[in-house]
Formats: structure tokens, sequence, C-alpha cells
């Protein structure tokens, strides 16, 4: 990786994305309706308090709206060793499979690791299904599962695994969470973490928000779980981002080029519309494969391309491959001090304390967030993952 010396990324303190939250403000169930969390509104400065059935009253005219089709995988395995010590499996990547032997090679986050030793094989059965864990590389943190009776990994998983609940959501996970831990639009699996800022929306929503003349557009990026790694650098510039692949089709491409106010739907989303610019100079590089930076905004004598400009390279580009979708890795660092050129407004959950992501809105709406959080927390606000929603828009159309 880049030394971030090199470039001018603001060396923020990270004790500045601090603010108290009380545990009993954390959310650990979800609601009992999707739509009727509530809604802050920040605008300019001003904020408003509402139900998240009014979202398409206060979006800007004829917006679009930009969502994460990623699937939340039930990434948690639960085994038991030969003295009944439970060692829990977080798969995070997978980097190789074989098929034809139901074998598989994952990056794992080991629970109870001193208890999983070298030789271990570790085993689950349901009926007729089996699935073994055994060590592939012990000090890279990789596994070999081995499955039998059905081929499909994934069908697998649905019989063994368990929904990966956020760490700070302190309970295990029930059954009613394989549905609400899981936006209703879901579609591509490979996600380990749920795209929150989607869980408020129900087809009662996206109803009224076409009838009042929004468009919807959707990408998909494989949530990690990367997206809680804590900040443990003492400022921004020190700190390594997670890496996550994205897809974005040709199609949505183009609908973000019709002049229609762009709304992110999530950070997820909102870190792939921002690193569209960047996938564009590796375009016109001559690069091959897709890899956005962390310190790629922070370059100095970039280009001032409009977005039609950049939209435009990307979408030629996709012609000129015969490809129907724009491919790519990004771990993009959205920190104060960058410059935004795609998105106009953000759909986003309330997030954590010293996060990225609570950087990503300091970004977004600058310091305003503090007296925002502090207004939700007084009136009760339920927060993070399976909390209350806000809609931020920063006030200048971009």
């Amino acid at each position: 990786m880049d030394d971030h010396k090199e470039y001018n990324i603001p060396n923020i303190p990270v004790a500045k994305f601090h603010y108290q939250l009380p545990e009993s403000a954390i959310a650990q169930e979800p609601l009992p309706q999707r739509d009727q969390s509530r809604l802050l509104h920040y605008r300019a400065g001003s904020t408003g308090h509402h139900v998240f059935t009014e979202l398409p009253e206060l979006l800007d005219p004829d917006a679009l709206l930009v969502f994460n089709d990623t699937k939340v995988i039930p990434a948690r395995l639960w085994f038991h060793n030969e003295q009944g010590a439970r060692i829990e499996l977080f798969l995070l990547k997978e980097l190789q499979r074989d098929e034809s032997h139901s074998s598989y090679i994952w990056e794992c986050l080991v629970g109870n690791r001193r208890k999983f030793k070298e030789q271990d094989i570790l085993t689950l059965r349901s009926g007729n299904l089996e699935l073994s864990a055994a060590w592939h590389h012990r000090e890279l943190n990789q596994v070999e599962i081995r499955c039998s009776g059905r081929e499909a990994f994934l069908d697998i998983l649905d019989v063994f695994g368990h929904m990966p609940l956020p760490p700070y959501i302190k309970r295990e996970d029930s059954h009613s969470d394989y549905e609400r831990y899981q936006t209703i639009f879901a579609k591509n699996a490979g996600a380990v973490a749920a795209p929150t800022a989607s869980l408020h929306f129900t087809e009662a929503v996206f109803e009224a928000l076409e009838r009042k003349g929004h468009k919807l557009a959707f990408l998909t990026l494989h949530v990690g779980a990367g997206t809680f790694k804590p900040v443990t650098s003492e400022g921004t510039a020190g700190h390594v981002m997670h890496t996550e692949s994205f897809s974005i089709s040709k199609e949505t491409l183009m609908a973000l080029n019709q002049g229609r106010p762009i709304t992110a739907v999530g950070t997820t989303v909102m870190r792939v519309l921002e690193s569209l610019y960047y996938a564009a100079l590796q375009v016109v590089a001559g690069q091959k494969e897709i890899r956005v930076g962390q310190h790629d905004p922070y370059k100095t004598g970039l280009p001032d391309w409009s977005l039609a400009a950049l939209i435009t390279i990307l979408t030629d580009h996709l012609e000129k491959e015969g490809k129907t979708h724009l491919e790519g890795e990004t771990s993009i660092f959205i920190v104060p001090g960058m410059r935004f050129r795609v998105c106009n407004g953000l759909v986003t959950n309330f997030h954590q304390p010293g996060s990225t992501l609570l950087m990503l809105v300091e970004a977004f709406i600058g310091p305003g967030w503090e007296q925002m959080y502090d207004e939700a927390l007084r009136n009760g606000y339920r927060m993070l993952s399976y909390g209350d929603s806000s809609l931020l828009i920063p006030g200048v159309i971009r």
C-alpha cells in the first residue's frame, strides 16, 4: 500500500468523531414494521423529525435513489470440539473452491481460537448432510470447509449457518433475523453484514417513491465484516481501510447521468458511487482491473471531470469490452476534506462512535452531525443496525 504521506489525506484526530452512546440506545431487535422507524431529516443545518414512510415527500424532486442489492449469507458457523468447547467460524471471504470435491477455503474470524487445534476436524451433521472444518493455514486464518449431501455451499449454510448480527447486538440470532436482517430486495448473495439503511424499505414505500416521480436503481457491494473494524490509530491518516468488491450495471451508470439529484441509500452505496470517478481514471490509464485505493481521493492534480464525463468514460469502456457490468474493488476512505463528485443525499442509520462511517457522515454534511446525533439521542432514537434512520442533504446540489 502507498504511504499516506505522498498524499494530502487529512490527518484528523479520531477522538473528534466520538460521542456518548448509551447501551440502552442501541437497538437489539427490529421494530415490528420496517417502515415505521423514525426518520431524522437533516438539510443544510436544519433538522426535522419524521416517520420513514414520509421519505418520498422529503427527498429533492425527481430524485434517483441507488440501493445495494447484496444478500447476507448465514456466515457464522458454531462447532464444538471433542472436549465440548464451542468454536465459532465467521466466514469473511471465500479464497478458493473445488466444487468436484465440495471443498472450500475461507478466510475466517475464529472465536475461541485457542481451542481449535492444528490437527482438529470440527463437524456438524443434520440428516444426511455433514459439514467439516479444519485449518488450511492457521497463521493466515484460512479454514478448509468440506460438505456432503448437497453440492451448493450456500444451501449448506442455510442449514448450518447463523445470521452474522453485529457484535453490539448482545444476543444470538433468532429465526426472525433471517428475514429482518435482510432487505426485501436482497438478490446477490455474498455479504456478511447487512446494508442496514435499506432495512426500512417496504413495497409500500417503493410504490410511494415511484408515485412521487423518484427513480430507483441498484448496484452490488458485498458488505464485509471490516465495516465494524474499529479505528485504532490516533489520526485518520493512520487507519487501514477494508476492501470490498462491487458491481454496477451499465443501466445504473446511465441512470446516474439523467440530471436527477442522486441519493445513496446507505454508506456502502456511497462508497461505490464516489469510487466511480477514480475507476474512470484507472480506465483512462489503461488499468485492467479496477481497484480504488483508500488514498486515491487525496491525490493532487486530479482532472476536473463532470459526472457526465466520467459516466461516459465508464459506459464506453463497458461497450468496448463487451460487458454489462463494471466490476472492481474499493477501499475508498471518505473523511472530511474529500470532494464528493456523485452524491447529493444519503439515507443512513446512526453509526458507532469513532467509526469510519461517522467520518463519512461528517465529510458529507460537516460537523453538524454532532448536533444531529445529540438531538436524536435526546429524542429517544434507536441507534445502529436495527435502529432508526436519517436523510442527510448538505443543501448544495452538486
